[in-house]
């Protein structure tokens, strides 16, 4: 599982193959804009620190992967960088936010004993099915709310299966299928990956 990085309350955003956004990290220092990522690019030691890590046969990287990327457009924009460029954009910052960087990796690294774990497909099912009966319940709230009576309303309703006992308090919805052991089914893979649950 990819972990999460949080440095002042801001999460660092990742790509999939580890490398962490400079503008997450940028908010996280304060984000002035003497401290801005195009500022540090053109810093003379990181490009000859980029050029070390870009040579073949670092070992400090993994295979194939690349030290910096751009990516224009969409909500992931951003600079991401490898962990060692991280660490460099940090102490270029200033010490107690180099620290503060460093100790943040240091304890993701112990607590999981490496930042390189993929997420495993299981999660992304278990995820896809929590987003989409997420957006039924919103999708139902907001016809119930605002137009009770419109036929998407009653073509919603006909999807669900609801208790109709007069001697319960409210109704209790199902959606199709069945929600109720999908969720069973999430948390058990869930409490098996972690002991948090």
């Amino acid at each position: 599982m990819q972990n999460i990085v949080s440095i002042q309350n801001i999460t660092i955003r990742q790509t999939a193959d580890n490398l962490y956004s400079l503008n997450d990290l940028h908010k996280a220092s304060g984000g002035e804009d003497k401290h801005a990522p195009r500022r540090w690019l053109q810093n003379q030691q990181t490009d000859e620190l980029i050029a070390e890590l870009s040579k073949d046969g670092n070992s400090s990287l993994d295979k194939n992967q690349q030290v910096i990327q751009v990516i224009k457009g969409g909500n992931n924009s951003g600079t991401f960088v490898c962990k060692e460029l991280v660490i460099h954009y940090a102490m270029w910052i200033s010490p107690k936010f180099s620290l503060q960087v460093i100790q943040t990796f240091l304890n993701t690294v112990e607590n999981s004993g490496s930042l390189n774990k993929p997420l495993p497909p299981e999660y992304f099912t278990h995820l896809a099915k929590m987003t989409r009966y997420a957006g039924k319940l919103w999708q139902f709230q907001n016809l119930m709310c605002q137009s009770p009576n419109s036929e998407q309303a009653k073509t919603m309703l006909n999807e669900l299966v609801y208790s109709t006992n007069i001697n319960e308090t409210g109704f209790l919805f199902i959606f199709k299928p069945n929600l109720k052991a999908d969720i069973q089914q999430a948390v058990d893979w869930l409490h098996t990956q972690s002991q948090v649950i």
